[in-house]
């Protein structure tokens, strides 16, 4: 029998073919290029992480369009511990499938863990590089955004917010906690 958390990951995997498809075009980009210092160069990491990008969204988008009718009913009806559950539902949901798509992408375009992280800590550490990074994602995410958004009301939004503080609270005084510990 499966856990809870074998099947979370299993929901957030996606499936077979749009891995497969998402690393057939990241074999028609240049061969993996990577540097003296062991990561990839620039250019070829944000490339890369557009596909994952894009893998990532049409994979989470139903589920997430799910989870947000869920907060949105809970936010209406004021009922918090639900609206909390159902963010770090959402938040969990998605830090799962970036890591399964990651982790399958790079695999299949042999590139090592290694060359990723070191990837990752030059590129996404300069703020230049990162500010770059972050716009080349942004655009990827807007090109594939076709949810119809709904504005919400003032009450809402106050409400909306006052959680969020909350959890962001909760969540603080939890890693504080953990670190005495």
């Amino acid at each position: 029998m499966q856990s809870e958390s074998q099947k979370e990951i299993q929901a957030a995997t996606p499936p077979k073919e749009m891995l497969d498809q998402m690393v057939q075009k990241g074999k028609a980009l240049d061969p993996p290029q990577v540097k003296q210092d062991g990561s990839m160069t620039f250019d070829y990491f944000i490339q890369t992480m557009q596909l994952i990008t894009e893998c990532q969204i049409m994979h989470t988008k139903s589920k997430l369009a799910e989870l947000t009718a869920e907060r949105r009913k809970a936010l209406k009806n004021n009922d918090q511990d639900t609206f909390k559950d159902v963010v770090y539902k959402a938040g969990y949901f998605e830090q799962i499938a970036a890591r399964t798509i990651t982790m399958y992408f790079y695999q299949n375009m042999n590139i090592s863990l290694e060359i990723f992280q070191k990837s990752n800590q030059v590129h996404l550490g300069n703020p230049y590089s990162q500010s770059k990074f972050q716009s080349a994602i942004e655009h990827s995410r807007q090109q594939l955004a076709q949810t119809a958004h709904r504005e919400l009301e003032k009450q809402e939004l106050l409400k909306a917010q006052e959680l969020f503080e909350e959890m962001k609270f909760e969540m603080h005084c939890k890693l504080y906690s953990e670190s005495l510990e």
